[in-house]
């Protein structure tokens, strides 16, 4: 899909869209403990009822899909419990997710499965991964996402390769969660250079990526034969200290 035909689609979306934002403003965010926003009690826990809701932070603009929760552990620090959120224009805001933080910047979409994987979208801002075991070599760039399960060993995380965001299978979900059709449009004309940037770099950071992450699993490998080395021949030199001083040779 190209970007006319995918704003035009935007466009009778957000029509669709923008039928329910009066409704969904009757709703409001559910806190726990109660009023632990305006309080600054942290953890705080804040989940969406039924419909989509908006909550403005001076950390940014949160806009989350029905159902969606999250918690503030600090000021400056979120864990996502569920759902989606979209986040706009945000100010150097720490995501965590079991071991791993992620620094975020600008507009970026949040989201964790049922199976508790977090996905990531840079609409135009910063995703870097800032403690973990690829720490300070994660950046997922502005137009990319990626997906992250956590530690799968003491080492290694489970993740994908960062790829260009598919948005014409995204669009509608992100669509959903916008005030006004006019938030959208005027979106999409500052991403859209972002988004034929992101198209033109992916093959080459695929590339990238995939070479590091190769050339990680050779190193762990070679350490690992090394070290399987150095056992044996500590096991061995044991074995003759053993004899010598039994007098068995």
């Amino acid at each position: 899909m190209g970007l006319k035909s995918l704003f035009l689609a935007v466009v009778s979306f957000c029509v669709m869209a923008s039928t329910n934002t009066a409704v969904a403003s009757e709703f409001t965010l559910v806190e726990e403990p109660l009023g632990c926003i305006t309080a600054r009690v942290f953890p705080c826990s804040v989940r969406s009822a039924a419909n989509a809701q908006s909550l403005l932070t001076e950390r940014g603009h949160f806009r989350f899909a029905a159902g969606a929760s999250l918690q503030w552990l600090s000021v400056e620090a979120i864990r996502i419990l569920q759902g989606a959120i979209f986040v706009e224009g945000i100010q150097d805001l720490k995501l965590h997710h079991g071991t791993l933080i992620f620094s975020l910047r600008g507009d970026v979409w949040i989201e964790k499965s049922a199976d508790k994987t977090l996905h990531l979208k840079n609409f135009d801002g910063q995703i870097r991964l800032t403690q973990g075991p690829l720490q300070n070599i994660e950046t997922i760039p502005a137009g990319f996402e990626n997906w992250y399960k956590g530690l799968v060993s003491k080492s290694q995380i489970g993740q994908g390769l960062i790829r260009p965001i598919v948005w014409a299978s995204f669009i509608k979900k992100w669509v959903g969660l916008v005030d006004s059709p006019k938030i959208v449009k005027s979106k999409i004309e500052l991403y859209k250079p972002r988004w034929r940037e992101a198209v033109e770099e992916s093959s080459n950071l695929y590339h990238q990526v995939a070479s590091r992450r190769l050339a990680s699993v050779e190193e762990k490998n070679e350490r690992a034969r090394l070290a399987r080395q150095r056992a044996k021949e500590e096991a061995q030199l044991l074995r003759i200290m053993f004899r010598q001083k039994n007098y068995i040779e």
